[in-house]
């Protein structure tokens, strides 16, 4: 089954490709509180949601939408966190 844009997870570096930025603009608009993470990973990497890239990307310099995340979303990012940190050990 094929998550839908707004249950996709995207690494700091999937979202840097995706917006032809570096990880390291990515990271830094999370800590400016631009775009929302949707988590860290156990290595420390952030985890973002497809959703709220798409936001900060329509709404240019706008502050990313800051709404909470439903049961659904939150077992989607647990999935997401399990296959990325699977894929780094």
């Amino acid at each position: 089954m094929d998550d839908q844009p707004e249950d996709r997870f995207m690494t700091a570096r999937e979202v840097a490709d995706y917006v032809r930025r570096t990880p390291d603009t990515v990271r830094r608009w999370a800590k400016r509180g631009l775009l929302r993470s949707a988590g860290r990973l156990p290595d420390g990497g952030w985890l973002f949601r497809m959703e709220d890239v798409e936001s900060l990307l329509r709404q240019g310099s706008k502050r990313a939408s800051k709404r909470t995340f439903t049961k659904e979303e939150k077992r989607v990012l647990a999935a997401r966190v399990r296959e990325v940190h699977e894929q780094l050990l």
